[in-house]
């Protein structure tokens, strides 16, 4: 609670005369609701799979968890700000209930695996993953493409029959997208050469392999039940799950990644730091150029905002569509010998409860004096808040000045204790508008004993 103080002439501290029916008792312990961006970038260095996280849209990046002996982490998706999954060597596939706080690895029931390099979700419990077991593209010898499905949030997966006499157990599958429970693409290369493209209309109970113009199909999206882009001879697009595809732009581009954030606005991403990006659907298409290598996974949350991460620890952002990149790498080594193939976001709102002058019951604030304003930003389980970033905060029309991190309520968490100049809010304007506000009249006269119009300096 606070209550707003004024100085009277004489210099006498004294609160201001109101009426009954006016209370300028605030409420100040309270829920706020703090807009963010998480982001998880997957990959390694060769030795661990690495997952790296972050809680700011980009601001910090850091390690959330490792796992030695599988090389490298191929795939992540994340269905909301809690469940995800990530996928890489050795057949492993990682799910998080917690936004990654921990990660567990689940099991998979069938056929043998080697390699899973990626992953997609229709929601928190339905997801699939898709590689290729025994045996190896990179070694020379054949791999069996696969498809996994998981009905229970990643504890357990199902390997699905893809049809492995057909391609002779030669297969690698690199993507997999599903535009609905039913319907699904799965692509890949096959060891004889050439181009594998299969699609399911049952959810992966069986699977047919398809055709498309140029016969060549990479990284494919999709936004909704229907419409999706593909990127291979050209770009392609399908309005019907992915039965029937069209070219509708034959770019050069070699794409290593595609993302749409709407109907019109999508990235694409592949070596030498090639974005291109598209705001009519993919008809027409523009270079973008970001500092950076060769990018191997791109995300987006809306059209302005999209990043893109790949080789040598890239990890890039926009914020305006496109028209500048920024470079966000991860912090010390994890820049050098690392190399990122995935990255997952989720726009987040945070609850957080916030104190004004913690330290005080009654909160009170003295507005003729140029002061400070003291407000506690509680920190949680789930809201770390040493990864706030600070030129975000504002109060009453007010930046922060002064912040230090601490424990202010005792509970074991860090908290943010933030300092606000008091001459710098708008609380001071604010609360001439409520004492004008408080104003009687009798017959259209202002009631001079209870106003307060005249008094406020």
């Amino acid at each position: 609670m606070f209550t707003f103080f004024r100085r009277m002439q004489r210099g006498r501290k004294t609160a201001r005369p109101r009426p009954r029916s006016w209370k300028p008792r605030l409420e100040v312990l309270e829920d706020r609701t703090v807009p963010t961006t998480l982001g998880w970038a997957v990959g390694g260095n060769g030795e661990a799979g690495t997952i790296l996280h972050t809680a700011d849209g980009g601001a910090h990046w850091s390690v959330q968890f490792q796992m030695p002996g599988i090389g490298y982490l191929r795939g992540v998706a994340f269905a909301d700000a809690q469940n995800g999954w990530a996928v890489g060597g050795n057949g492993t596939i990682l799910h998080t209930g917690d936004g990654g706080a921990n990660w567990s690895t689940g099991t998979i029931i069938g056929t043998a695996h080697f390699y899973i390099n990626a992953v997609t979700f229709l929601d928190a419990r339905n997801a699939w993953a898709a590689g290729y077991g025994p045996g190896s593209l990179v070694y020379g010898t054949p791999g069996i493409g696969t498809v996994y499905h998981t009905t229970d949030g990643g504890m357990t997966w199902y390997a699905q029959d893809v049809g492995a006499n057909v391609y002779h157990g030669s297969s690698a599958f690199g993507g997999i997208d599903f535009a609905d429970a039913q319907h699904g693409v799965a692509t890949g290369n096959s060891f004889y050469g050439g181009n594998e493209k299969w699609r399911t209309a049952d959810g992966g109970a069986t699977w047919t392999p398809f055709t498309v113009p140029g016969d060549a199909l990479g990284p494919v999206d999709f936004l909704d039940a229907q419409h999706g882009w593909g990127a291979g001879s050209g770009i392609l697009f399908s309005s019907d799950a992915g039965a029937t595809w069209s070219q509708i732009n034959p770019s050069g581009f070699s794409l290593r990644d595609l993302e749409f954030a709407d109907s019109l606005n999508g990235w694409g991403v592949g070596n030498g730091g090639l974005v291109a990006h598209t705001t009519d659907g993919g008809m027409t298409w523009s270079e973008q150029a970001a500092p950076s290598g060769r990018l191997d996974g791109v995300a987006a949350t809306d059209a302005l905002n999209s990043w893109a991460v790949g080789a040598w620890g890239a990890i890039v952002h926009t914020g305006d569509g496109g028209v500048t990149w920024s470079s966000q790498r991860g912090a010390g080594d994890y820049d050098g010998g690392f190399g990122w193939y995935d990255v997952a976001v989720v726009n987040e709102t945070i609850t957080a409860t916030i104190d004004v002058k913690p330290d005080s019951d009654s909160n009170p604030i003295n507005l003729t004096r140029e002061g400070v304003i003291p407000v506690a930003l509680f920190g949680t389980g789930t809201f770390d808040v040493s990864q706030v970033d600070l030129s975000s905060v504002m109060f009453a029309g007010a930046h922060v000045f002064q912040s230090a991190l601490q424990d202010v309520n005792g509970d074991g968490k860090l908290d943010l204790m933030l300092h606000f100049r008091t001459q710098e809010t708008n609380l001071r304007s604010a609360y001439k508008d409520l004492l004008a506000a408080a104003d009687t009249t009798t017959n259209g006269v202002l009631d001079p004993g209870v106003s307060t119009h005249q008094q406020f300096r």
